[in-house]
């Protein structure tokens, strides 16, 4: 059990991923109590949570932003967590004949997407299923699928649908998406390209990544089903890649500017590629995006320190700041627009982080 399911009167908020609605008795609210956020006097201040904290070891707490930072005992949360009563249970999932495999991403089916090595000595992408166990999905012609550069976090939807990229007969690297009625497909490139990648897929289908051009440069994409794959332009420089996609098709990554700077943006179907600035440095890039087209990502300051942001459409881009060090980053979002990501503490250490709205 950990320190947050020790709080007093707290319900589960249910599994993680995916839309989710902060239930009549969650576990946000004893937070904000706890850390004294209902007498804060700025609205919409944030704190950021070492993961020290979260475990039930002292940590520092910094608010963000003008609010003095505070020190949290542990044992206001009712002492040092223990060790969850029932241990997890470890299922091998085994490999597709070969001597390793490793998974990037699960949906909330249970559905398990990642790499393994076969018998005869490739790497090929995988779907497990508790019903069906481990499914090689082969490759578009080539020796080598895998999963997307930035992990693959995002790689698998809550149809099954399967995201990476792959080696062609001609050993070019494609973009993929793989579905249970038709198998693997090519995304092909954009427009005469020699490459592309898939970063990640939304429960639609539709997926985001980055390819090469005609001309040589690299631009973000999004491929959907019906509309095959779609380049989403620059802010005015030369390169572009897209990382995230939510359910709208809303899509994030970063962008070259006509300055020769690159800078987060977010892309929508209406708007197109909106470019979402700096914290006064001359860089930024988005990891991921949630329902509602908030950001997160990493950009620099004026004072030439990386920090972690908060983007969104009615409030820019708010620094959040670090737990007391130099730099932070944004790593996930979700509905609450709460964020998820690392920080480096005043001795230097990095630490994980969650950032939460007061």
């Amino acid at each position: 059990m950990s320190i947050l399911d020790a709080l007093p009167e707290v319900h589960s908020q249910g599994p993680p991923g995916g839309p989710r609605t902060t239930p009549p008795r969650s576990k946000v609210g004893p937070i904000r109590r706890l850390l004294g956020c209902e007498r804060a006097t700025a609205r919409h201040s944030w704190v950021a949570l070492g993961a020290a904290v979260l475990l039930g070891a002292a940590a520092v707490v910094s608010a963000v932003p003008a609010q003095a930072a505070t020190t949290i005992d542990p044992g206001a949360l009712g002492g040092t967590a223990s060790v969850c009563a029932k241990a997890a249970a470890a299922v091998d999932l085994g490999t597709l004949g070969g001597t390793y495999s490793s998974a990037t991403a699960i949906n909330g089916l249970g559905q398990v997407t990642g790499r393994s090595a076969t018998a005869a000595g490739e790497a090929h992408v995988f779907r497990w299923t508790p019903a069906g166990g481990m499914q090689d999905l082969g490759t578009l012609g080539g020796t080598y699928s895998g999963w997307p550069p930035l992990g693959g976090a995002d790689s698998i939807n809550g149809l099954g649908q399967v995201t990476g990229y792959s080696t062609t007969a001609a050993g070019e690297y494609h973009a993929f998406r793989w579905t249970p009625a038709g198998g693997m497909q090519d995304l092909g490139t954009l427009g005469g390209g020699t490459w592309s990648v898939a970063d990640a897929i939304n429960g639609l289908g539709q997926v985001t990544g980055f390819s090469t051009t005609a001309a040589g440069e690299q631009h973000a994409f999004r491929w959907t089903p019906a509309g095959g794959m779609q380049n989403l332009g620059t802010l005015g420089g030369t390169g572009s890649e897209a990382y995230a996609i939510n359910g709208f098709g809303q899509v994030t990554g970063y962008a070259g500017t006509a300055a020769g700077e690159q800078h987060a943006f977010r892309w929508t179907p209406a708007g197109g590629m909106r470019d979402l600035g700096t914290l006064g440095g001359t860089y930024s890039y988005a990891n991921a995006i949630n329902g509602l087209g908030q950001v997160t990502g990493t950009s620099t300051t004026a004072a030439g320190e990386q920090h972690a942001f908060r983007w969104t459409p009615a409030g820019g881009m708010q620094d959040l700041g670090t737990l007391g060090g130099t730099s932070s980053g944004g790593a996930a979002i979700n509905e609450l627009g709460q964020v998820t990501g690392y920080s480096t503490n005043a001795a230097g250490e990095i630490h994980a982080t969650l950032w939460i709205r007061c």
